[in-house]
């Protein structure tokens, strides 16, 4: 209690008028707690938190008026995206860019319908807005493109095997784009390609070796 003022002292009846003011403190459990008697939060990481004080003074009012500016800072845990999204769409993405088969293109076509029903999965839990993109858009759409980027591929690549197995080779200036294209992205011609390309160039030195020696015999 705080004393103010002595307004008035009534000696025969006992009593005393004051002017003063009651100051209550009390702790409220709702806006405090000791953390370590509480349920850390299974969705978020709390970062940091903050509060700006600002006292604000208007013409129509004598007093200041007074603003509380509250700052969070939270974190969202991957670990349930990590396990149940991330992971299982690097196993499929993988397995789809790396088997050598015919059925590429089929299985393709299938990891594009998987990453498609994972993204309706992810959509809403993501911010509907257009001004920007969620890391988890990002990586979902940047393995579409890699899944559409490898069966085109895969097609292009089938398609000239089985030219080759029909009898038309590609032509000279479309192997020279290839190999310019393997080199960029750091890939390199499959072995049973080299060895069929060094038999090649081994009977085409034989046989300008065998022309060679009936054009010596010609000249004599």
């Amino acid at each position: 209690m705080e004393l103010y003022q002595i307004i008035s002292v009534n000696e025969p009846q006992q009593y005393l008028m004051l002017n003063a003011w009651v100051v209550e403190r009390w702790t409220d459990h709702l806006l405090g707690w000791d953390p370590e008697k509480y349920e850390n939060n299974e969705g978020w990481n709390v970062l940091s938190t903050s509060v700006i004080r600002h006292e604000n003074k208007y013409d129509c009012c004598p007093n200041n008026y007074t603003l509380l500016e509250f700052r969070l800072t939270i974190q969202r845990k991957p670990l349930y995206y990590i396990i149940n999204l991330i992971i299982p769409t690097s196993i499929i993405t993988t397995s789809s860019i790396n088997e050598p088969r015919e059925e590429k293109i089929t299985l393709g076509i299938t990891t594009l319908l998987s990453m498609s029903i994972l993204i309706f999965m992810v959509s809403d839990k993501m911010p509907s807005t257009s001004s920007f993109i969620p890391l988890i858009g990002l990586f979902y759409t940047s393995m579409i493109l890699l899944i559409s980027f490898s069966t085109i591929c895969s097609s292009v690549v089938i398609y000239v095997q089985k030219q080759g197995n029909l009898g038309n080779p590609p032509s000279k200036s479309l192997m020279n784009i290839a190999r310019g294209v393997n080199r960029f992205i750091r890939m390199e011609m499959p072995l049973i390609m080299k060895q069929a390309y060094a038999q090649k160039a081994r009977e085409e030195k034989l046989r300008r070796q065998q022309m060679g020696r009936k054009q010596s015999l010609w000249t004599r």
